[in-house]
């Protein structure tokens, strides 16, 4: 497994160096020498596989963050009663934890970019500019 992923890295940091280095060579993002490349309409294709990717990884992040939180669920704390303040019930814990996490990411992207980003600085670090 562990010799499987790390083929896997070294096939993705290959090619991952071969699509930056013309951008890194001229100085121009991505996007505009995709664009120069494949036309306008063309760079779409390439465009709509780099968002199912990011969609599939933001996906695996949740499904990681979501299976922590559910080990840390399934622990026993010292007390009988203290995981009920704010765990649900351990058998149903799994799924509950994942929903909510799925959940929680759904209707923070449904308001749109807006949203993110006042979240982003309620949640983040303060900002020394203000």
């Amino acid at each position: 497994m562990l010799i499987a992923l790390l083929v896997g890295i070294l096939i993705v940091q290959v090619f991952v160096n071969l699509v930056a280095k013309p951008s890194q060579r001229t100085g121009v993002p991505y996007p505009v020498v995709n664009r120069a490349v494949f036309g306008v309409k063309g760079a779409n294709v390439p465009a709509i596989i780099r968002g199912l990717i990011a969609v599939a990884w933001y996906g695996v992040q949740t499904f990681l963050a979501a299976s922590s939180l559910n080990i840390m669920a399934e622990v026993r704390p010292r007390r009988r009663d203290a995981h009920r303040a704010f765990l649900p019930r351990p058998e149903r814990a799994r799924l509950d934890l994942l929903r909510r996490a799925l959940g929680g990411q759904a209707a923070l992207f449904w308001k749109g970019m807006e949203t993110i980003k006042r979240f982003i600085d309620w949640a983040g670090p303060p900002s020394t500019s203000r």
